[in-house]
């Protein structure tokens, strides 16, 4: 009888841990539209902490964040415990934001764009951004064709008309 007791109380505290240690079900990154996406994590046993749940899931948007070469921005997150025949489960609503814009000076851009998001409750959040020209690529072949020019001109191969007529088309390539 006692040997049997110990048997319980061990297939207790299996049992126990097996429950607690069942991990997480991840859903997949559904678009929400507007550029906002929405991921599901759930306890796969009511012993799941929702640290646990939303460590994981934050974790998810991260990596299809980086697939895509950007960041995420959490919009909202909603979090249910666990209860009679409820397992617990987190909802992360999220957006991806792109670092590599470069704001610049107005006077000096190439566009403007107007980035607007929804979040789960409908608020809509608008953001601007100024888009810098990047001019370095284009200055550089500028001068590589300046020097190109002129050593053509030095060789003998281009006559002074030619030679202005070349360069003023260079320079005025905008």
């Amino acid at each position: 009888m006692y040997v049997m007791k110990n048997t319980s109380i061990i297939l207790i505290l299996v049992s126990l841990l097996f429950l607690t240690s069942c991990g997480v079900n991840m859903g997949v990154v559904m678009p929400m539209g507007d550029g906002v996406y929405t991921l599901t994590g759930n306890g796969r046993s009511g012993y799941v902490p929702l640290g646990s749940i939303r460590k994981k899931v934050y974790k998810e948007a991260d990596t299809y964040a980086k697939e895509k070469e950007t960041t995420f921005e959490v919009i909202a997150v909603n979090e249910v415990k666990a209860g009679f025949a409820i397992w617990p489960q987190v909802d992360l609503t999220f957006r991806l934001v792109n670092e590599s814009v470069k704001v610049a000076d107005p006077n000096n851009t190439n566009s403007k764009t107007t980035i607007k998001a929804v979040s789960a409750s409908g608020k809509t959040t608008t953001k601007q951004i100024i888009s810098k020209k990047d001019n370095s690529k284009k200055d550089d072949e500028k001068y590589d064709r300046l020097l190109k020019l002129g050593k053509l001109k030095e060789a003998g191969l281009l006559t002074d008309e030619e030679f202005q007529k070349e360069k003023k088309k260079i320079l005025n390539d905008e």
